[in-house]
């Protein structure tokens, strides 16, 4: 239907709605109902594996030994570079780490920032590597669920594996593959540092 000869525009509630049955679609939410339970229970295991070596080796005396005894710049290095390729080391034993730290919040801000720039990274890195066919076409196949994932829900998926434990430097590589748009890749990004924050209230919670 067209008014003064321009087309209507869609309001937010049906913009929401035409989401939502897209979403309903592709499976997204079926992904939810599916996976919820594998989310928790990863979630919950990593924080009683915390309380467990908390309890036999106590991680902040660790980390303080860590922090006296091995320059900041080469853990960030490490960091960085397990940020950029296949999210080698998880994120959130640096979150433990930067515990030790005057101000711990601080570096939990740095250590969100590298992560985000690490997976802008690895989406460069994915972009290149599209080039090279034969790559291109293993890559497509060795992580043929997460692709069809990011073909099917986009930037949601992305958001995903930003919060959740799944591997977000393979995901913003594999998107880089695909050719995901890089500016929508920016601004959601932006839910990998709310993830640190969010990680480091529970984690510090728990380690005391």
């Amino acid at each position: 239907m067209k008014t003064n000869g321009k087309k209507r525009q869609k309001t937010f509630l049906e913009k929401l709605g035409i989401y939502h049955r897209y979403n309903k679609k592709v499976g997204l939410y079926r992904f939810f109902k599916n996976n919820y339970r594998s989310i928790l229970i990863i979630a919950g295991a990593f924080i009683a594996l915390v309380l467990l070596l908390n309890y036999f080796f106590d991680i902040e005396t660790i980390a303080t030994y860590i922090v006296d005894n091995y320059s900041t710049l080469f853990v960030l290095l490490i960091f960085y570079s397990s940020e950029t390729i296949l999210g080698l080391i998880p994120p959130d034993f640096f979150i433990l780490w930067v515990k030790a730290f005057q101000y711990p919040y601080l570096m939990v801000g740095v250590l969100a920032i590298i992560s985000y720039l690490g997976g802008l990274t690895a989406y460069g890195i994915g972009r290149r590597l599209r080039n090279i066919k034969r790559i291109k076409m293993y890559l497509e196949d060795r992580y043929r669920e997460h692709v069809h994932k990011i073909r099917k829900w986009g930037g949601i998926f992305i958001v995903i594996a930003a919060l959740l434990p799944l591997p977000y430097a393979t995901i913003c590589m594999l998107s880089g593959v695909l050719k995901y748009p890089f500016t929508r890749l920016l601004y959601l990004g932006i839910f990998r540092i709310a993830r640190f924050f969010i990680y480091a209230l529970v984690l510090y919670g728990v380690v005391r």
